[in-house]
């Protein structure tokens, strides 16, 4: 019996290990199986607290399971504010390899059908600016108009020297804004009829000790003073035509102001929380930016000259009156040197720097400086700008010598080179889309004290099919191009 015992027991401590075994490995898979549930993986993982921000303005989080951006709201339905435009949100826009750009000195005429098929430029040679028109398609070319400015087209290093004319398309393709050497006009291009908006009543006292008087009474200094208005630059369009901005010479600096067209109401454009007496925006030299689809408007402000940091923004329901929104956006104690507005008005893109003249840091907000995303940092960038859907943000970045066309898609976060632009310009500059979403892009070989540049050139490019449309001559003079009309 003794024997028959130390045989049992062996087996049973066997059987009850087998099943102690089998029960802890049951247990186990059921608990994998259990963990890796996605009801599980939202109440027991937790993602990075980080902000994608829309084309639409709002901004969202990371989700479990993966920890992946959640997908912005009507992402594929994103529209233009021209709904003749095409939808950009997959970036069909942008062919997926580096495309070099070539080119030579000769004009390209127009390689495909546009419906906007004259150039309207302007060129300055001394005082004078003429206006003209070019055919794209055939390289004819007639004056529209012509006027004088006040300052001369030099290379002094003065700034007023160096600015390229004066003039703006309207959105209409119909009228030019231009600042004359007495005044505001706008001129319609089919009537050929001009408008006085700001006139000069009476010029400046012939001893330079003063400033002209002006039509309009806020422009005016005290009699004999030197703190009037001495003249005006860089008018700007907005979205409806309705109100043109422009840029005020002073004995001291330069402030920004607008006009509505049809009353000839004039509008300082206020910061009620600035330093000045004025209470003017404290931005210098710097033209009104608007958006392609409501009365709002900003102005960057970088930390030189007569400028206060910031980015100074206005919105319909309080026009004229403008917020510093710095203070919501990383960086707010940096220069803001560049900044463009999305056509559906939503979004904000904007360039800082740390120093004058050093690497710049690309980011998009929404309007009230909400859900900052930052999309390139410490880079020799320029010229930001948004698709036509509002849905990608393009810019310029240098880099080894090379002109880079970046193309960054707030759906995706895809970041890509559209294109690798002529070397043998260091600035480019007016982005401008067509109806079939065509770019066009200036090209300049700028200098010191020459905003107009020492010679430029108009390319129109297909990024799809990766194409030039259409390349202008090279222009030595001071030329501005004020966009395509029919």
């Amino acid at each position: 019996m003794k024997h028959r015992g130390s045989i049992i027991l062996p087996v049973l401590i066997t059987v009850a290990a087998v099943a102690i075994l089998g029960i802890t490995l049951y247990l186990f898979i059921k608990y994998q199986s259990d963990s890796n549930s996605p009801t599980n993986n939202q109440n027991s993982r937790a993602c990075t607290v980080e902000a994608k921000i829309c084309p639409d303005g709002s901004a969202v989080g990371r989700v479990p399971p993966n920890c992946e951006f959640e997908a912005c709201p009507n992402a594929n339905s994103n529209s233009s504010a021209n709904t003749n435009q095409t939808t950009n949100a997959n970036a069909d826009l942008v062919a997926p390899a580096n495309w070099q750009v070539e080119i030579n000195d000769n004009e390209q005429l127009a390689t495909k059908p546009l419906e906007f098929s004259n150039l309207i430029y302007a060129i300055k040679a001394g005082k004078n600016v003429s206006v003209l028109k070019r055919n794209i398609k055939t390289g004819g070319n007639s004056e529209i108009t012509s006027y004088p400015e006040k300052s001369e087209a030099i290379n002094s290093g003065n700034y007023w020297d160096g600015l390229p004319p004066s003039v703006a398309l309207s959105h209409s393709k119909t009228l030019l804004a231009y600042t004359a050497d007495d005044g505001l006009y706008v001129y319609d291009i089919a009537s050929t009829t001009k408008t006085d908006l700001i006139r000069q009543t009476n010029a400046a006292p012939a001893d330079g000790e003063g400033s002209p008087t002006w039509s309009v009474a806020d422009m005016n200094g005290t009699a004999g003073s030197a703190n009037g208005t001495y003249s005006m630059a860089a008018p700007t369009w907005s979205f409806d035509d309705s109100h043109i901005g422009f840029i005020e010479s002073l004995y001291e600096g330069s402030w920004d102001s607008a006009v509505q067209r049809s009353s000839k109401s004039y509008i300082p454009l206020i910061y009620p929380e600035s330093e000045l007496s004025s209470k003017r925006v404290p931005v210098s030299s710097q033209p009104v930016l608007w958006s392609d689809s409501s009365l709002t408007a900003v102005i960057p402000g970088r930390n030189q000259g007569y400028t206060t940091p910031g980015l100074f923004v206005t919105t319909p329901d309080n026009f004229g009156q403008f917020a510093d929104i710095a203070s919501k956006l990383p960086g707010q104690d940096l220069s803001f040197i560049e900044a463009a507005l999305s056509p559906n008005g939503k979004l904000l893109a904007y360039t800082t720097e740390k120093e004058y003249g050093g690497l710049r840091t690309l980011a998009v907000a929404s309007i009230q400086g909400l859900n900052a995303t930052v999309i390139a940092r410490d880079a020799d960038i320029t010229t930001p700008f948004f698709s036509s859907d509002s849905t990608m943000v393009f810019y310029i970045q240098r880099n080894s010598e090379k002109n880079q066309l970046m193309a960054y898609n707030m759906i995706s976060e895809e970041l890509r080179v559209a294109a690798i632009l002529p070397s043998n310009y260091n600035t480019w500059i007016s982005p401008q889309w067509s109806p079939e979403d065509y770019l066009s892009l200036v090209g300049l070989e700028r200098e010191l004290g020459a905003q107009a540049g020492k010679q430029n050139q108009l390319f129109v490019l297909d990024l799809s099919l990766q194409t030039v449309v259409y390349a202008s001559p090279v222009f030595q003079q001071f030329i501005t191009y004020a966009g395509f009309s029919k």
